[in-house]
């Protein structure tokens, strides 16, 4: 997958304006119009039938050091009968550095992160639908682990992978660290735009592993017309807005366990672009900037999502 910008929307005359028109019920997961709000402008979507195909990739900096690129391919379907609506989510091998997982930390944190996939993902509150399976995936992996790699290092892995696969929540805590998944909730759940086709909206971004996603806040607008490429352009720019201290992020705090004083709170930006198909409403484009600060330690991750066309 090659690193490339967004296609960008070009302002004339010639183009077509962007309406959004209220669907009803159907046309957002959590907002819904109102006699209250009658200006509030929805981007409607179908997700009927869907198969859709993207290459991801994960730029990780710290202290302006790139520590590690990840490529990956991800498939979105939609699983649709009288027990479920879900969205199935694929994943294929990750690669490191454009390379295979050519160490053995690599490799088993490959191999341990492909349990979760193919993954159901309930339409309506994102919880995790296929456990069971997951867990039966694992108890299969976990006999070729034993086999394949000795020491500390896999006997202390194997045993944090039981003490989350023992968790149903925790299960589903793990997967919300998934940065694919994070940023295909924020595309569907963000559809409600005031009469300027702007937006105030938290955006949850897992820039740091192993705790709760770091929640920005910021303004997110629509541009007024579809662009060369047939898309729908939005922007988002906001900034940190967490209530957990720096030092509760260092020591990987879901919550907030101290008061944050001036001076001990993380700062950051988001900066993203995305684009959403003009027929269907799904996503086609993604690219984002996530900044974070702590004291001296700052992180820097870029994600960028293309669609891939057949």
């Amino acid at each position: 997958m090659n690193q490339e910008d967004l296609p960008n929307s070009k302002s004339s005359k010639n183009q077509e304006r962007l309406v959004t028109v209220s669907q009803g019920r159907n046309s957002s997961l959590n907002l819904y119009p109102s006699k209250e709000d009658i200006n509030i402008r929805y981007i409607p979507y179908n997700i009927k039938n869907i198969n859709l195909n993207y290459g991801v990739r994960i730029i990780q900096e710290q202290n302006d050091l790139q520590n590690q690129q990840l490529d990956f391919e991800v498939n979105v379907s939609v699983i649709e009968d009288e027990d479920i609506y879900a969205f199935k989510i694929s994943r294929s091998q990750v690669y490191v550095n454009n390379n295979s997982p050519n160490t053995t930390i690599d490799e088993i944190a490959n191999l341990c992160g492909g349990v979760l996939f193919p993954v159901l993902i309930d339409f309506y509150d994102y919880t995790i639908k296929n456990i069971p399976e997951i867990k039966g995936r694992w108890f299969e992996l976990k006999k070729t682990l034993k086999k394949r790699f000795q020491g500390d290092y896999i006997t202390n892995y194997i045993y944090s992978m039981e003490q989350t696969l023992k968790n149903d929540l925790a299960i589903n805590q793990a997967l919300r660290q998934d940065m694919f998944l994070s940023i295909w909730k924020h595309t569907l759940e963000t559809r409600a735009y005031d009469e300027m086709l702007r937006s105030k909206v938290i955006f949850n971004f897992p820039i740091m592993p192993y705790t709760n996603s770091i929640r920005y806040e910021g303004n997110q607008d629509v541009k007024k017309h579809y662009t060369t490429y047939n898309t729908i352009k939005t922007i988002l720019k906001g900034k940190i807005a967490e209530n957990r201290s720096v030092n509760d992020l260092k020591n990987k705090k879901r919550f907030s366990t101290e008061a944050t004083v001036e001076g001990s709170k993380p700062e950051g930006d988001c900066d993203v672009e995305y684009d959403l198909d003009r027929k269907t409403g799904v996503l086609k484009f993604f690219k984002s900037k996530t900044t974070i600060k702590l004291e001296k330690d700052s992180r820097f991750t870029t994600l960028i999502i293309n669609e891939l066309i057949n």
